[in-house]
């Protein structure tokens, strides 16, 4: 590929998601089933769901109103929705939208709506389950049967249909599990058109003869050749020894790594004299054990500990760190030598406010922030394009009947590096060399994590290295 070539490349300028829309179309009358689309994290499966399967479902079957259910708030909120929907309203759509609606509020939207208007309703799984009953007569008394799309976002989450395929679909022994969700999806099936949005597909939402039938494929899941200008490469991973090196120096050594990495890009920036929409400020994430009883593990208070003990770093170190927990979030400023808690006021002063600010700064280059830790986070929920590098403090136990790990939530933290960090047509226009713009693309545009030597992990790898490209491999595309 020569660099005039090169030049002419764009993100998004492939057929992926023309393909994909395109099966779907083809599969469209399916009725009474749960479609799936599949797709890898940052492919654009929001964007797909509202601003082109919502305008083909409109055109093609007559919808006008539309459900987007997702398991956590963070994927239904107005942050994360609010310009999928501006995009749809410029595609000339007339459509009144409702983030975390109440009842009473979609009805009188469904009351007040003209015949071509779209109600857009976003709600959690929760919400779903507790109003199922009122969504289905909203349904029956407007008229809507057949014009309602239901949009399940992560659709492998809470999808199992009985408790006897649980394990093999999610690792986890099923206690107390009972199919609620999956359920209440069925009573809708002759009303709605159901779809789901995953990259990860569960063993019962693949394979025919297991499970339910109800769960149809709508597109088959892109070859990675197609997705290397819309993802991020992955470099090979540092599995280490983590019950030998333990909490504090497998933190040591992320630390280190990253900021090695932000050193050598940034160096190498300066060099080339490149403008700042080429510079990317290197984050990182943190999972760590969940706290049991009185056991030891490498879990928040351990780490708390750890942070809160005095340590020194290196004084080039000058960042800030979050743990963002169910409690609440803490912050520690690493600085001069040394790592300090911040207290409420200098955190508020910071921008560190809750959940989605730590977000809003992780993106912002002006922001100290660099590093977020996660304990039951970080298998969704998480967009951060500038997010390249991840350390995982545990193996999960989640294995099937047979014994063989189940990865979807290790695939899923996978998920939160893989996208593409500065697009190709941004750099490219900047370079005349071939060989200067491999390296530099492929040090941004590529992600990198230290995980626990274990079969779990490796399998999660081997998985991915059939979904998505190594920086090997797309070193490889450019040098054709």
């Amino acid at each position: 590929m020569k660099m005039n070539v090169i030049k002419n490349q764009e993100t998004y300028g492939d057929r992926v998601l023309v393909d994909a829309l395109s099966e779907l179309k083809n599969n469209i009358n399916q009725r009474g089933v749960i479609g799936l689309f599949q797709a890898p994290t940052g492919v654009g499966k929001t964007h797909s769901g509202i601003q082109l399967i919502t305008p083909l479902y409109y055109n093609e079957k007559n919808v006008r109103f539309v459900l987007f259910v997702a398991p956590q708030k963070q994927l239904i909120s107005r942050v994360s929705l609010n310009g999928h929907i501006k995009q749809l309203k410029k595609q000339g759509y007339l459509v009144t939208d409702l983030i975390n609606g109440k009842i009473g509020e979609i009805e009188n939207s469904l009351v007040d709506r003209d015949n071509e208007e779209i109600v857009f309703v976003s709600m959690s799984d929760s919400f779903f389950n507790r109003n199922q009953s009122s969504i289905e007569r909203l349904i029956n008394t407007y008229n809507l049967q057949g014009q309602t799309l239901i949009l399940l976002d992560e659709v492998h989450y809470g999808s199992t249909s009985d408790r006897e395929y649980y394990q093999d679909n999610t690792g986890n022994i099923p206690s107390g599990y009972n199919a609620v969700k999956y359920h209440n999806i069925v009573k809708l099936l002759q009303t709605c058109y159901v779809l789901g949005l995953t990259a990860t597909p569960t063993k019962e939402q693949l394979v025919d003869d297991f499970g339910t039938p109800l769960y149809v494929p709508m597109n088959t899941y892109p070859p990675k050749e197609e997705l290397w200008k819309r993802t991020s490469s992955y470099q090979t991973p540092i599995f280490y020894d983590w019950q030998g090196w333990g909490m504090e120096k497998s933190l040591m050594k992320f630390f280190e790594m990253v900021s090695d990495h932000q050193t050598l890009t940034d160096a190498e920036a300066d060099e080339l004299n490149l403008p700042e929409e080429c510079r990317v400020k290197f984050c990182g994430g943190v999972k760590i054990e969940t706290p049991y009883l009185n056991k030891t593990k490498d879990d928040k208070h351990r780490l708390i500990n750890y942070l809160n003990s005095g340590i020194s770093i290196p004084k080039h170190w000058d960042y800030d760190f979050s743990l963002d927990t169910s409690e609440g979030i803490i912050v520690w400023r690493f600085n001069g030598g040394c790592i300090q808690q911040l207290d409420s006021d200098e955190m508020r002063n910071s921008g560190y406010v809750d959940s989605d600010s730590l977000i809003q700064c992780l993106r912002n280059k002006n922001s100290r922030l660099r590093f977020l830790c996660v304990v039951n986070k970080g298998t969704m929920g998480i967009d951060i394009s500038n997010l390249n590098f991840g350390l995982s403090l545990r193996v999960p136990g989640t294995n099937d009947t047979e014994g063989n790990p189940v990865t979807l939530s290790g695939e899923q933290w996978n998920g939160r590096f893989s996208r593409i960090t500065i697009p190709i047509e941004t750099l490219s226009k900047y370079f005349d060399n071939k060989e200067q713009f491999i390296k530099y693309y492929t040090m941004v545009n590529s992600y990198r994590q230290m995980l626990p030597e274990s079969d779990y992990w490796r399998t999660m790898m081997e998985n991915i290295s059939q979904k998505l490209n190594s920086v090997d491999e797309v070193v490889k595309i450019f040098s054709k």
